[in-house]
């Protein structure tokens, strides 16, 4: 199993949201210790603003 750098794993997440337009933020450990509060898990939560086609 390959282990992969979460901070490397938001990258390419953020790209693939980015190139299809969708509208997100990053809360979670990981935009805390962005905002540079340590924090024990390193966990990424994403929330996505999903539209419907009427």
């Amino acid at each position: 199993m390959e282990l992969i750098d979460p901070r490397q794993l938001l990258v390419k997440v953020a790209k693939v949201l980015d190139n299809l337009s969708i509208p997100y933020v990053v809360t979670g450990g990981m935009a805390v210790t962005i905002w540079g509060r340590v924090r024990f898990t390193a966990d990424i939560d994403i929330v996505i603003e999903l539209k419907t086609n009427c």
